[in-house]
């Protein structure tokens, strides 16, 4: 019995649970020597019981069981438990144990290393096999001058460098690692500025065992753990040590990010080799994955690059690849070539091209990674007889401009663009085809868009010498039609015959914005067909002969809708068309003249109406003869519905019903129908107007849709009429999208709740009295419900209808002591009249104007009413307004107010209240609320402003905040202003983080504070700096009221000691035309009354120039006086009142006076005092101050003329 024999224990911390394999090195002289049990906590194990096989005279390591089992130990918990052996047989001698997790693995010769021994106290708990270093923690390192950015990265900071030559480095060094494999992982701040190709290198040890880059531009988006989003570097690192060290260096295209590192242990190191194939940073899978060369033509080979790594625990050995038919191995292993644990090599595949068509089959390869032998991998590629299409780039010899054209890296096809400003047309950007196969062509362009690129860049096709056509793209828009070579690109207009092999695009800079020259593709679609060929266009779109149909939509009863169709000559002989012929329903405006001949690729057009006489759907054919062979007549249908006038009724810009007044501009690919108009913001002389007529009286709900762009009106203004009389109006946030409801493909908002329409004729206009540029795109009304005959309110906060008994007005947020109002609008859209009576306000809130008793509104007719948030305390206000009417069910009206008293105000850049001069630009994903506008570095002429309106006169502590980078400006000058007087300067280095204090999630820096007294703070930003300027979020603290105008004396007691200041102010406006001199008792904080001491010396128009005295108020002299007489005081004595006014060594040269007895005091007067102290004056220079001075000093004296000064300064001290 096992259990009754002489027994071993060897107490073990087990570190994870799973299967364990058992093997033991012994050795027994004979057969019946060789053999014991194993056991696990005191019990034999069936799977151990009888472990034999080690007779002869050597040690051997075996696990043979009686019976053949593996003896094995299945754990299902960690901790200490006691492994026993139990002999078997007396002749038996046990060298070593050993247990491995491993069931391939052999243990050979004297085995491993002994594993240390453990005390008998439980088990530390399992490491965390995570690991996170750090920018700036102990193991990370730098060398060269990285700068370090805060508010940003894992733990708010990163290090950044710009590119370089690889000699500045960043390295995270993990020490204290357990063997095994390990996933390395990196973490970064995405910003546009950054290195596309950031240059990481992965050592275990010392030795270099993985390099990738990595495209810091874009976020890392592999996982997220503890906070931070992670971008894998590797999955399968061998660590054989026990540490690994990652290291980034500036050898990139861009600043650098150094950030955080991550390993994570995922496993024991293998103890067996374990492949790794990768291509382009993907990892392959054996005969799954597949690489494809893409298509090319004859005499063109493509070559791909294969990684292959091993990344197990022994040595892995290659044999040479094999490749398919119309492949080639260009670079390859030797023949037994062995990689070491981590090492890794490249080969090269390449399509070789030499004839065409498809080439397919697997790449294979022997090694000795146990279940991947043979690694194969399968490949594909297209070989084509011709090039069917050429890709000319900005920067590619075919390229050219005329003109100032910058480049910008890092964006567009091949990482670089070229632009150039708006401009009239003297920049040309072109792309010349030469020598391509004659046929038909499609051409497209691709650009970086961004909210400041041209909606109108013109590209003119020019084909053998002929400007073909002219099509304007909006670059603010990203190419959609299709991706080649990682970009996306835009076709520009249809077919082009290519006759002789060449073809330029010329771009040029007459557009209203930046216009972006990046690459032109060159597509053969086809041959040159023979004789003439037809081609028809609406919309852009091809319209094919007797198959399409074209839905011209909606139109309301009375209301005609037209469309224009375009008619090409494509072929290689002249084109001859007849005039067209419209169906039922449709009538024909502008027709093609009979025998209209068109020479190759000349067009004509046409334009028909939907006539929309009645209801209903008209459809028929359109037909026009002509002389294509295969296309005569050309026929195609046509359709449009005619509605009644309750159903939506839709006109677009450039329908009839839409007209404008001014220099509208078109921008198409955006809006609805694929256009819009646009104007720069004005004074209200330019509009647009949508009129609809044959309206059957009602109530009609107006909308509109516009594209939302950042350079768009924050204040659209738009107005309603009935007929000729207003009676609506709204002003729209063109920044944002219209969000009220969907139709007809677009987005829409409404401009009312609904207004009465009586005369059957209802008008949107849209004018130019905006700060940014107003879109005119399509208008929408639609019929609710007829006329009440009773009377019905409606009641309105601007442009939003509020409901009875549900709606809440929110007054938002103001500072303590500046009331807010709202004006609200009350209208009768009924067919009787509407009495109203007073409003009643909740507490918190004041009514500014009201409605007066019995006031009565026709139809049609509104009045308004004005409540005003009080801002007297700190709090949010809240209550229901109510006021009495006639309508029968919402009588009374009733609606909530609510708003927000605060001592803070913050206007972000985005908001309403902000405003830029300039060509300003917009980052997301950083700054408050997650937004800056930034610029170059300039002369100070571009600007960015924050207002403040409706501040009760107080002092405010102003302070900003902005997102710091290395290439901002140290620099960045802020003015602050009481409306339009300059109350301080400020200048602030963007580099540096702000870090005065934080609020609502932002930390700020203090830029100063002022007293504001006009109720308007204004903060200016410009561009003269160094480098970038950002614009961000300004924040405002109420910190108390303004100075208290200091009392004037009644009366200066006689012999009363006092301390006498006197001060010159000046304005700081040039033309204010005033400064003054006054005399101020310190004591009492009181200026003495002209009566007693002062008096006030005004000055001309012209007051001094700043540049001569800087400062709003300097102080010229201060003077101690002492008033005893000498009966009761001694000058200088220990009673002496002034002693600890004035200092001990200060006395002048005149302390003889302050012995003389006082004689009686006489009052000076204005008349009594010199001449030139209080004549007029037009000073210009610092000598007329030094005149005032003088002068006063000669009435001091005067007035004082037994009194002692002490104390004197003469120089002139900036306050």
């Amino acid at each position: 019995m096992a259990n009754s024999s002489p027994r071993i224990d060897f107490p073990i911390q087990f570190q994870k649970t799973g299967t364990h394999y058992l093997w033991a090195r012994a050795k027994g002289a004979t057969f019946d020597d060789d053999s014991f049990h194993f056991g696990l906590n005191g019990t034999v194990l069936s799977t151990a019981n009888g472990v034999s096989g080690y007779q002869g005279s050597d040690y051997v390591w075996e696990r043979i069981v009686v019976g053949g089992d593996i003896p094995t130990l299945d754990l299902n918990a960690v901790g200490t438990q006691t492994l026993s052996i139990w002999i078997r047989e007396d002749g038996i001698q046990l060298d070593k144990l050993l247990l491995t997790d491993s069931a391939t693995f052999t243990p050979t010769g004297e085995g491993p290393a002994e594993s240390p021994r453990a005390d008998n106290n439980p088990p530390d708990p399992p490491a965390d096999p995570t690991t996170i270093l750090d920018n700036g923690e102990n193991g990370s390192t730098t060398i060269g001058n990285w700068s370090v950015a805060n508010d940003q990265g894992r733990d708010d900071d990163v290090h950044f460098i710009a590119s370089g030559d690889g000699s500045s480095k960043a390295t995270w060094t993990i020490t204290d690692l357990d063997p095994g494999v390990y996933e390395i992982a990196t973490t970064w701040s995405a910003q546009s500025n950054r290195g596309t190709d950031a240059p990481y290198s992965i050592f275990v040890g010392s030795v270099p065992v993985v390099s990738i880059d990595v495209n810091q531009q874009l976020a890392p988006d592999d996982f997220t753990d503890d906070g931070s989003s992670w971008e894998r570097l590797t999955t399968s690192l061998a660590v054989t040590g026990t540490s690994v060290t990652v290291e980034l260096t500036n050898d990139a295209d861009s600043f650098v990010i150094a950030d955080a590192v991550r390993v994570e242990r995922t496993g024991d190191l293998p103890q067996l080799p374990e492949i790794e194939v990768s291509n382009n940073g993907d990892v392959l899978v054996d005969g799954v994955s597949s690489i494809g060369f893409g298509s090319t033509s004859v005499g063109n080979p493509l070559t791909q690059t294969v990684t292959i790594r091993n990344v197990g625990g022994a040595d892995l050995t290659l044999q040479p690849l094999t490749v398919p038919d119309g492949f080639l191995v260009t670079q390859n292993v030797a023949a037994g070539a062995v990689l070491a644990v981590n090492e890794s090599t490249n080969v090269q595949v390449q399509l070789t091209a030499t004839e065409a068509g498809q080439d397919s089959g697997n790449l294979s390869f022997a090694n000795t990674d146990a279940d991947e032998n043979p690694f194969d991998i399968a490949l594909t590629g297209q070989v084509n007889n011709t090039v069917t299409a050429a890709t000319i780039d900005d920067g590619d010899p075919e390229f050219s401009t005329i003109g100032d054209w910058g480049t910008a890296d890092n964006q567009g096809y091949l990482d670089d663009v070229h632009f150039s400003a708006a401009g009239v047309g003297n920049d040309v950007a072109s792309w010349s085809f030469t020598g391509i196969d004659p046929g038909q062509y499609r051409f497209a362009t691709t650009w970086s868009a961004q909210e400041n690129r041209a909606t109108d860049a013109p590209y003119a096709v020019n084909v053998d010498g002929s400007t073909l056509a002219t099509i304007l793209v909006n670059q603010q828009e990203t190419p959609a039609d299709f991706e080649f070579g990682g970009a996306m690109w835009h076709y520009l207009g249809n077919t082009f015959n290519v006759a002789n092999g060449n073809a330029t695009i010329h771009l040029s800079d007459n557009a209203n914005f930046f216009v972006i020259a990046d690459g032109v593709r060159a597509i053969r679609v086809g041959d040159i067909p023979g004789g003439p060929e037809i081609q028809v266009e609406y919309a852009g779109a091809d319209v094919v002969d007797d198959v399409s149909l074209v839905d011209l939509g909606s139109t309301a009863v009375g209301t005609p809708k037209q469309a224009t169709f375009t008619v090409r000559n494509v072929g290689t002989a002249d084109l001859t068309v007849q005039p067209v012929s419209a169906p039922a329903g449709f009538r024909v405006v502008s027709n093609v003249a009979a025998n209209t001949v068109l020479a190759p690729d000349a067009s004509t057009t046409f334009t028909l109406q939907l006539d929309a006489a009645a209801e209903g759907v008209s459809t028929g054919n359109v037909t026009f003869a002509n002389d294509d062979s295969d296309e005569n007549p050309f026929r195609f249908g046509i359709t449009g519905n005619v509605i009644s006038s309750n159903e939506a009724i839709i006109i677009d810009d450039g329908d009839v019903g839409y007209s404008t007044d001014g220099d509208w501009l078109i921008a198409n690919d955006q809006g609805f129908n694929g256009d819009v108009q646009f104007i720069a913001g004005g004074v209200g002389q330019n509009s647009a107007s949508w009129t609809f007529t044959n309206l059957a009286n009602g109530i009609y709900v107006p909308a509109v849709t516009w594209t939302a762009i950042s350079n768009r009106a924050p204040d659209a203004r738009y107005s309603i009429f009935d007929g000729n009389t207003l009676v609506a109006s709204a002003i729209l946030n063109q920044e944002l999208p219209p969000d009220d409801f969907n139709d007809n493909g677009a987005a829409w908002e409404n401009l009312s709740a609904g207004v009465a329409v009586t005369t059957g004729s209802l008008t949107i206009e849209l004018r130019d009295e905006a700060n940014q540029f107003v879109i005119a795109d399509a208008a929408r009304v639609q019929k609710t419900g007829d006329l009440a005959p009773e009377a019905e309110i409606q009641v309105f906060d601007a442009e939003t209808s509020l409901v009875d008994d549900v709606s809440t007005v929110d007054f938002g947020r103001t500072s303590l002591g500046s009331n807010l109002q709202k004006e609200f609008t009350v209208r009768n859209i009924g067919g009787s009249d509407l009495v109203l009576q007073p409003v009643s306000a909740p507490a918190g809130f004041g009514i500014v104007s009201n409605i007066a008793a019995n006031t009565v509104l026709s139809m049609n007719e509104e009045t308004t009413f004005t409540i005003e948030l009080l801002a007297d305390s700190v709090g949010t206000p809240s209550g229901t307004l109510s006021f009495a009417n006639n309508d029968g069910d919402e009588n009374p009206f009733n609606f909530d107010l609510t708003g927000e008293v605060t001592q803070t105000l913050i206007v972000d850049n985005g908001d309403p209240d902000f405003a830029t001069n300039g060509n300003w630009l917009i980052a997301n994903d950083q700054g408050f609320e997650a937004d800056v506008h930034f610029i170059a570095a300039g002369t100070g002429q571009n600007t960015a402003t924050w207002t403040f309106a409706n501040l009760a006169a107080g002092d405010f502590r102003v302070s900003v905040t902005y997102s710091p980078q290395g290439n901002r400006a140290t620099d960045a000058s802020f003015r602050l202003l009481d409306q339009a007087t300059l109350l301080q300067t400020a200048v602030i280095n963007q580099e540096l983080a702000p870090n005065d204090f934080s609020d609502l999630g932002a930390f700020w820096e203090d830029l100063a504070t002022v007293t504001v007294n006009s109720g308007t703070l204004i903060v200016e930003l410009s561009n003269n700096a160094d480098e970038f300027v950002i614009a961000d979020a300004v924040r405002v603290e109420r910190i108390g009221a303004p100075a208290q105008a200091l009392d004037v004396h009644p009366t200066v007691q006689p012999w009363q000691p006092f301390e006498l200041i006197r001060r010159l102010s000046i304005d700081a406006d040039p033309q204010a035309g005033a400064f003054e001199v006054a005399f101020v008792d310190r004591n009492a904080n009181a200026v003495i009354d002209n009566s007693e001491v002062a008096h006030i010396v005004s000055a001309g128009e012209d007051a001094l120039v700043a540049a001569e005295l800087p400062g709003a108020l300097l102080e010229v002299a201060r003077y101690a006086i002492s008033a005893a007489p000498k009966s009761e005081h001694e000058v200088g004595s220990s009673d002496d009142a002034g002693e600890n006014r004035i200092a001990s060594d200060a006395l002048s040269s005149d302390e003889d006076k302050a012995t003389q007895e006082r004689p009686p005091r006489v009052a000076p007067t204005l008349e009594s005092l010199p001449a030139e102290v209080h004549s007029q004056r037009s000073p210009s220079s610092v000598e007329f101050v030094n005149d005032v001075i003088a002068a006063t000093e000669e009435a001091i004296d005067t007035a004082f003329s037994s009194i002692s000064v002490w104390d004197f300064v003469d120089d002139v001290i900036s306050g």
